[in-house]
């Protein structure tokens, strides 16, 4: 392009380029949201596949003790005159509890795919939860799903 005169000595090519650099672009942004939900559903993935260690028996009974202490004192407390931070305290501690009683998250199940349920782990004879029970319910608690 001449800068003086504001003309191309061949049009022809410019346009070309112009039009080979929008095709480029088209492609380039394309690629970009391709990569993209392929990134998202691999972090999706590996999240929903990553082992957690779970507590033990103990710990959660421990949790509970504590939990239940509290939620005692809170409801005493509240019992003798209303206070708006105890009170907020006495929701946290029965939240606390009511999750501790599910023990799985809202549509955790839901989610699972055919891959996770080939991936499944057996209780071995010396788990600490497998101890406890007896041998109709070994008999029937034998898979176990680790999300």
């Amino acid at each position: 392009m001449d800068v003086n005169t504001g003309r191309y000595a061949s049009p022809a090519t410019a346009f070309a380029i112009g039009s080979y650099l929008k095709k480029i672009a088209f492609y380039l942004e394309g690629l970009s949201h391709e990569v993209n939900k392929t990134v998202l559903e691999n972090q999706k993935e590996q999240k929903r596949r990553k082992k957690i260690t779970l507590p033990s028996t103990k710990d959660i009974r421990s949790l509970k003790t504590y939990l239940e202490k509290r939620q005692h004192v809170h409801l005493e407390k509240l019992k003798e005159k209303f206070k708006f931070e105890v009170w907020k305290d006495l929701l946290g501690v029965t939240l606390t509890l009511v999750q501790l009683f599910n023990r799985r998250r809202a549509g955790e199940i839901e989610r699972v795919e055919i891959d996770d349920f080939l991936q499944y782990e057996r209780f071995n004879e010396n788990n600490e939860m497998m101890v406890n029970l007896n041998m109709r319910e070994k008999l029937n608690s034998t898979i176990m799903f680790v999300f």
